[in-house]
């Protein structure tokens, strides 16, 4: 039974590093999902009690995937610290904001990092998701350039910027015979710059 729920909550922090990242994760929902099942039918063969709060992790900024230790009870996502001591090989728990933010920054290479404001537990868990992230899928230290409690108005500024330029640069990516997948591309490109110039003032 542990072994199947430390699967799930690896799964649920993919899917989470993911959509923090604002990127496509159907594959790792869909591995929670499996997981999920073979619990299900794992307390049906062995007659168990299912502990739901041991399947949730914290700190991934998805209300989905985030639930406090409430019994599995779905509350509005807060960051509470229901730790769920996910084993990292190597992983040292930081002690302290700053040592977590310095993890981040020195050891991921995540150029803004700041954890102010958070349970330093629950840095810790963000960093333990991005680490394995980034083991498994080397090119998200291209794309995830920030977290912390600053990651989600990041993401949002991101956004903002992109349909921002994909309405001011209508024309020359029209001149251009842009397609809808490059206008995208571009514009979020651009959007990232402006986003990251934005989070240094």
């Amino acid at each position: 039974q542990r072994a199947i729920e430390r699967k799930i909550r690896l799964w649920k922090r993919k899917e989470g590093a993911l959509d923090a990242a604002g990127l496509d994760n159907d594959a790792e929902a869909e591995k929670v999902k499996v997981w999920q099942s073979r619990m299900r039918d794992f307390i049906k063969q062995t007659g168990l009690q299912r502990q739901s709060v041991r399947e949730q992790v914290i700190g991934t900024g998805n209300p989905r995937l985030s639930l406090t230790a409430t019994g599995g009870k779905k509350k509005p996502y807060i960051f509470e610290p229901a730790v769920t001591n996910f084993p990292l090989p190597g992983f040292v728990d930081a002690t302290t904001i700053e040592e977590a933010n310095q993890y981040a920054t020195n050891i991921l290479g995540i150029k803004f990092a700041d954890y102010t404001g958070t349970d330093v537990r629950i840095a810790n868990e963000w960093n333990k998701g991005l680490t394995i992230a980034f083991k498994e899928r080397p090119e998200l230290r291209e794309i995830i350039k920030a977290t912390g409690t600053g990651q989600a108005r990041y993401q949002k500024e991101i956004l903002y910027f992109r349909d921002e330029l994909l309405i001011n640069r209508k024309d020359k990516y029209d001149a251009q015979s842009f397609s809808s997948e490059k206008r995208i591309e571009e514009a979020t490109k651009a959007a990232r710059k402006l986003a990251k110039k934005n989070a240094v003032k």
